[in-house]
């Protein structure tokens, strides 16, 4: 049986077989991450990671710790992750190392 794809032919975006976690993609759930004082929204997430606009300093291998937030402000978590890449577009995929309540 063939893979489903769009119209455009690529597979459908709620759908990657490669990665561990279903990831989402739709703008109006995407979360803030708070880092060095600064907002920094999610391009997409998923309970493994993140993708993000990456910060001037962050390179591949660095460790980011900070908060993750809904979009209406709720606090949701503290993050230790870990940048694994940073495309072309300066987006950074960030993957989860530590996720702990807020107390």
């Amino acid at each position: 049986m063939p893979a489903q794809t769009t119209n455009d032919g690529l597979p459908p975006r709620d759908h990657d077989d490669r990665r561990r976690y279903r990831r989402n993609f739709e703008a109006d759930q995407q979360l803030r991450f708070i880092v060095d004082d600064r907002e920094v929204a999610t391009i997409n997430w998923s309970s493994g990671g993140c993708l993000v606009e990456a910060l001037k300093h962050w390179k591949v291998g660095d460790t980011v710790a900070g908060t993750l937030e809904s979009s209406d402000g709720v606090p949701m978590g503290a993050i230790i992750s870990e940048i694994v890449r940073i495309d072309d577009q300066a987006r950074a995929a960030l993957r989860f190392t530590t996720v702990a309540p807020l107390l």
